[in-house]
């Protein structure tokens, strides 16, 4: 059921692609794998009508390439850069904020990296609609827009 993800997971180039994210973003990663972590895997990649096989070449092919766009999309959606805007006077405090949370990174979030730098890679854009409006992303073509953006800059 959940071959074509785990032949992604497991290899040593996703491995090695997901290590250098890490280092870059300095982001943990959860390598912790479950039924319902490989699920949702399988669902990016069902999702995407891609095979195993043409994520697992490119990531081959664009080692670098795509851990530098990963690590790109990581570090503008940090949730440190996503700082919410509150009226006068309703500012958090900062004594209630959650500073002992830290960010790690799944296993499997190389996976929808993959997909979209796929079709970035093609100028495959309405695909890459497609496939967001298939995983119910809000603001798609916002998203699309930011993450063309960072794929220009690599």
């Amino acid at each position: 059921m959940f071959n074509e993800i785990k032949k992604i997971i497991e290899n040593v180039d996703y491995k090695n692609v997901l290590n250098e994210i890490s280092f870059k973003t300095n982001i943990d990663i959860e390598d912790y794998i479950n039924t319902q972590i490989l699920n949702i895997g399988q669902k990016k990649i069902d999702a995407s009508e891609l095979r195993a096989d043409e994520l697992l070449n490119l990531l081959f092919s664009k080692k670098e390439g795509v851990a530098s766009y990963s690590a790109g999309v990581l570090t503008k959606f940090k949730k440190s850069n996503l700082e919410e805007e509150y009226p006068k006077g309703e500012e958090i405090d900062e004594d209630d904020e959650d500073d002992d949370e830290e960010e790690t990174l799944s296993i499997i979030s190389l996976i929808g990296f993959l997909i979209e730098y796929y079709y970035l890679s093609k100028s495959d854009i309405t695909s890459l609609d497609k496939y967001f409006n298939k995983i119910r992303l809000p603001n798609r073509k916002e998203h699309i827009n930011t993450l063309r953006e960072i794929y220009s800059k690599i």
